[in-house]
């Protein structure tokens, strides 16, 4: 199970810093109506990814990751 518990902890890392920075605008009132829709799609696939059971590994199912449109912001 660690190694399921590092992929989640990878891919939970990535989802926050993608949620940080459209957060951030939303909480600024400076978020885009497309920066607003990605947040809510970021948060709640960070959720999926918490409830995840990692009991189940290898056979569990990853959620699928928000695709990022426009420009990556985090690099």
């Amino acid at each position: 199970m660690s190694i399921a518990k590092t992929q989640q902890n990878s891919l939970r890392a990535k989802a926050e810093a993608e949620i940080a920075w459209r957060q951030d605008a939303v909480n600024r009132k400076k978020a885009t109506s497309e920066e607003a829709g990605e947040l809510v799609e970021w948060l709640d696939y960070r959720l999926a990814l918490m409830r995840l059971d990692l009991s189940r590994f290898p056979e569990l199912s990853w959620p699928a990751e928000p695709a990022l449109k426009g420009d990556d912001k985090t690099k």
